[in-house]
């Protein structure tokens, strides 16, 4: 994602849930299309070990990631928010 088209970005602590309908899991990682009820359908690179996470807005694009651990996830959000004018 470019960071010009990116509207905003939010760290979340407790994460966010939703149900994968394509992509892959693994009791490592989480990837690709998902859905819920706050979003409908969002696109998600995540770690499942670590319930923090970043979520980005791209117009009705939805992109939900983190890192490896909690302050890996802190950290992407932490140099994104850098990036994303307000």
């Amino acid at each position: 994602v470019e960071y010009a088209v990116i509207d905003s970005v939010e760290y979340r602590e407790d994460g966010v849930d939703g149900s994968r309908v394509g992509g892959f899991g693994s009791p490592r990682l989480a990837l690709g299309n998902f859905r819920n009820g706050e979003f409908g359908n969002y696109t998600r690179y995540t770690y499942t070990q670590t319930t923090p996470c970043v979520v980005l807005t791209s117009g009705e694009n939805i992109l939900v990631l983190n890192g490896r651990d909690d302050a890996a996830a802190l950290e992407i959000y932490e140099k994104l928010s850098e990036r994303i004018p307000e």
